[in-house]
Formats: C-alpha cells, structure tokens, sequence
C-alpha cells in the first residue's frame, strides 16, 4: 500500500484561482497526502503569481500542458461551473482520476455525459461536497441512522451569503450562476446525504425569474418527509439545518460554513424538553477532503463523493428551475382561483 506521507498524490489543478488561493492552497500543510505539482489559469501571469506564492513547481494557462505532465497523477477541476463538461471530457481522455468542484455541471445532460466519460474508462471521479466530512453533519447522520428522531417529519436547511460582485460569472444566467447552483446545490446534497433519499415534488420561489440571488424551494422524499432549503446572496453569513421527527428535533445554527475557526453546535430536543449539547471541534474540510480523495484514487476505496451522486442533486437543481418558469395559479382574497399571472 502506497505510504501517502512520504509518497503523496502529486495534484494539478484546472482554474486557479481565487477560491483555490483562498480555500485550498494554503491548507496544503494539513493534507500532506497531496502535492500540488502544476497549476492552471488562463492568464499565464496570475498562474505564475500563485505558483510564486505557495511554492508549486509549474504553471501554465493550457489545460493541455497540465493534462501532459508527466508528474500530474490527478487533477482537482475549479474552473467556472459551465466549463467544468469540456474540462472533465479532457481528463477522462487523459485517464487522471479527477475531483471536479460542484456543481458537477450546469444541466444533467451534462452531468450523465461527464459521469459517461470517466465510467466508459473506469477512472475515478469525485465532486467536491466536501460538507459531507463536517463533524456536525456526520453526527447528524449517525443520528438519524440510530432512529433516534422516530418518523422523519421534516428537513430544513439554509445557507445565506455575501453579495456577489456584479461582473462575476457567478451572476450569469445560462453560466452555471445564482445561488442555487452555488450554495443551494450544498444544501440539497445535505438532504440527499441525511437522509439516503432523493427529493421529489420540488417547487421553488425566487424574487427574480432571471439569475437567482435568493430562493426557496420545499420538496419531499419518498418516506413522506417535507423538504425545504433556502439560500441567498447578500446576507451576512447565516447558515444550519434542522431535523425534525415524531420522537426528537435536531437544531445546528451556523454549522454549515467551510471555515475552521468555528466550533459546529448540535443540540437535541428530545420529548419532554431534554436538551443534549453537541459541541463539535471544527475540522478544515477542505483538508479533510484532499487526504480522502488521495486515499480513495489510491486505494481505491469506496467514497462519499464519488461524482456519482451528482445526479439526484442536479435533477433537484433542474427540477427547482423548472418549477420557476412554469405559470402559476393565485388564490384571492375568498380563496378563489384566479387566472395565470401573464
């Protein structure tokens, strides 16, 4: 078995960027197991800057140059969400295994074609939810595989954040842009990854039929629980979830951010008002993730992230956006239907 301390993965990563600068490079140190050996933007003189900065090897602004280095064994795909197909095709075709940042793509076209690509190969593919290693959400997990809520009832959860700069492609439509395929596609995969099931029936409301920057969308899953996931650019941060059942009620505030200064709080509310505290020390997923995603193209271990699990989310994802084009009827005051708002 491949000693990953003293032999790690040796990385390249498509679309350095800010997110990689800020969030991934510089918690290198804590995930030994991988190397970062060449990087990729498409301006040369940032990727040069970035690799200055944190000691990397190489840089390049052609995603071919990456793909052919000798010394990349995987590669990590940041690019922005709607070019995230044409760079997962080309590492399929290159044969590196390849975690890919989510969303996985901007249709599930696209996500079966990706998914296509690397399974027709038999190459490991992974997407980055790395909230699934978050200490507060595994519990949350071990806790409701312990039946310790009874009946699920209901699940809710909820992620607000900072405004957008207005020329980001992050505020696109068409570009993979808003905030549900930013910050709700985290909260769905939450849902889907609490409860083993996949959401259906979803409606969703937005203030704005073009680029989302606040929605709201409720669902249910196929054991009868209600569903309902909320996200917003805009706001300061504010985030958690909860989950409620027949027996107990689970309450996380402010547990979801991808930060390690933060204790994760957890509390129980069990019948007759017991309360149990959680304190959870906060772990860098990000860290957490890269050791995994060495492990798992390593040794071939089976995983939580395999990109596989992209498609319930991003049916979720479609589903919600459907919904919001689709004419709506309105009730009156006399709660009699009324025609279609043209």
């Amino acid at each position: 078995m491949r000693n990953l301390a003293k032999n790690p993965l040796r990385l390249g990563i498509l679309g350095c960027g800010a997110f990689i600068s800020r969030r991934i490079l510089p918690i290198l140190k804590e995930a030994d197991s991988v190397r970062v050996v060449c990087i990729q933007n498409r301006n040369l003189t940032k990727a040069e800057t970035i690799a200055r900065q944190f000691g990397i090897p190489r840089a390049t602004a052609k995603r071919e140059d990456l793909l052919a280095d000798p010394e990349v064994e995987a590669v990590h795909i940041a690019s922005p969400n709607f070019l995230h197909e044409e760079d997962a095709l080309a590492c399929a075709a290159a044969g590196l295994p390849t975690l890919c940042e989510k969303p996985l793509s901007i249709s599930l076209n696209s996500v079966n074609r990706m998914l296509e690509a690397f399974q027709s190969r038999s190459i490991p593919f992974f997407v980055g939810h790395q909230m699934r290693f978050k200490r507060a959400v595994q519990k949350a997990k071990e806790l409701l595989l312990s039946r310790e809520f009874g009946t699920l009832l209901q699940l809710r959860a909820y992620y607000y954040s900072r405004m957008i700069p207005e020329e980001n492609w992050r505020l696109e439509k068409g570009n993979g842009g808003g905030a549900l395929q930013e910050i709700g596609i985290h909260l769905i995969d939450l849902i889907h990854f609490l409860s083993g099931e996949e959401i259906t029936d979803i409606r969703a409301l937005s203030p704005s039929l073009e680029v989302d920057q606040m929605i709201s969308i409720q669902g249910k899953l196929p054991s009868g629980a209600l569903v309902s996931c909320e996200c917003a650019y805009g706001s300061s941060y504010y985030n958690g979830f909860e989950i409620i059942g027949t027996k107990s009620r689970l309450v996380s505030a402010n547990s979801l951010r991808q930060t390690e200064d933060l204790n994760e709080s957890l509390f129980l509310f069990r019948e007759k008002e017991e309360k149990i505290s959680y304190f959870l020390p906060a772990s860098n997923v990000y860290a957490e993730e890269y050791k995994h995603f060495a492990k798992a193209v390593t040794q071939k271990i089976a995983s939580p992230i395999e990109a596989n699990i992209s498609r319930a989310n991003q049916r979720a994802i479609d589903a919600a956006y459907r919904s919001l084009k689709s004419k709506c009827n309105y009730l009156d005051d006399n709660n009699l239907m009324l025609e279609p708002i043209k």
